[in-house]
């Protein structure tokens, strides 16, 4: 039985690949950047609490009200803005004391008249329990740069917040996941079991290499060419490529047309490049095959520089997708 294919595109056969060469079984591994970015939009720190301290004079520390932090893994943020009297310079000391008094770190800022003043700084506490901060400003300057004193108390504002999660850590895991998501699918999906692949000289050697046993499902065949042509070519950039695919016996199973294109690589290059469109066929058992092509008319009296196929048999597709032909050997 001799099955002829239109000139057309797959999509206009009418025939979807089979169920069994349908699997969306793998595509459940992209839940995990799915998840993950979710979780990166859910995630809101939580305020501990608010805390005002005024430190009235220079060299003189300030303790603030006691604050719990009940877990190592919660990262904490430590936000404030502190205000600084006109025309004067300052430096504000912030330490972390533990409920023995010990500080855990200790960071300078400088501050200035009419500006914010403001910052924040994110550790996790090596041991559970109550904490205080402790400010002292010290080497208050005038605009002139000369020693003095604080004419008004120095207000720091902070504001303690918790996150269980670390959104850095969740968003480099979102871009991380879906790389090897992408990767992963990529070696599942639309590949198979490479039957043929190689690069000839001529379309009797490229037929010759296609012979070969290939197991039912879906088969897929890329086609592509370099022609080094000395003089300008003038040649419709659409062409069709002839297919015939036989059987053990030496019967045809296919014939037809694969639309592909014919471009120059560059505006000053004599190389020029063929691609067919891949296609997709139902192969209904196992079966010995050999593929024959016929290069477009325009470029029969042209010798390749080389030409190149692909053959994979038991192609895996995420979803149902239309097929060229269903091949019956």
């Amino acid at each position: 039985m001799q099955q002829t294919a239109a000139p057309a595109s797959a999509a206009g056969s009418g025939l979807k690949a089979p169920a069994s060469s349908v699997s969306r079984r793998p595509l459940w591994v992209l839940l995990i950047p799915v998840g993950l970015l979710v979780a990166t939009f859910f995630d809101r720190p939580s305020t501990i609490t608010n805390l005002s301290v005024q430190v009235p004079r220079a060299d003189q520390p300030v303790v603030s009200e006691p604050f719990e932090l009940p877990n190592i893994n919660d990262r904490v943020t430590v936000r404030s803005r502190f205000s600084v009297p006109a025309k004067t310079f300052v430096f504000l000391s912030t330490e972390l004391l533990d409920d023995k008094g010990v500080v855990q770190f200790q960071y300078d800022r400088e501050g200035k008249s009419r500006s914010k003043n403001d910052g924040f700084i994110e550790f996790r506490p090596k041991k559970p329990g109550r904490f205080r901060l402790r400010f002292e400003v010290y080497l208050p300057r005038d605009q002139q740069a000369q020693p003095t004193q604080l004419t008004a108390p120095v207000v720091v504002n902070s504001v303690i917040t918790k996150d269980p999660f670390d959104s850095g850590a969740l968003v480099y895991g979102f871009w991380s996941t879906v790389v090897v998501s992408l990767l992963y699918l990529s070696q599942v999906y639309f590949r198979g079991h490479l039957q043929c692949s190689g690069w000839c000289e001529s379309e009797s050697e490229l037929n010759r290499a296609t012979r070969g046993e290939y197991q039912s499902g879906l088969l897929r065949v890329r086609l592509r060419g370099t022609f080094e042509v000395p003089k300008r070519l003038y040649a419709s950039e659409y062409q069709a490529l002839r297919l015939e695919i036989i059987n053990g016996l030496g019967r045809s199973v296919f014939q037809g047309t694969i639309p592909c294109r014919f471009t120059r690589d560059g505006e000053d290059s004599d190389t020029y490049t063929l691609r067919a469109e891949p296609q997709l066929f139902h192969l209904t058992r196992d079966s010995f095959l050999r593929f024959d092509v016929s290069l477009p008319t325009v470029l029969q009296n042209l010798d390749p520089e080389r030409i190149g196929i692909q053959i994979c048999d038991q192609v895996i597709l995420p979803w149902t997708q239309a097929i060229r032909a269903r091949l019956n050997p």
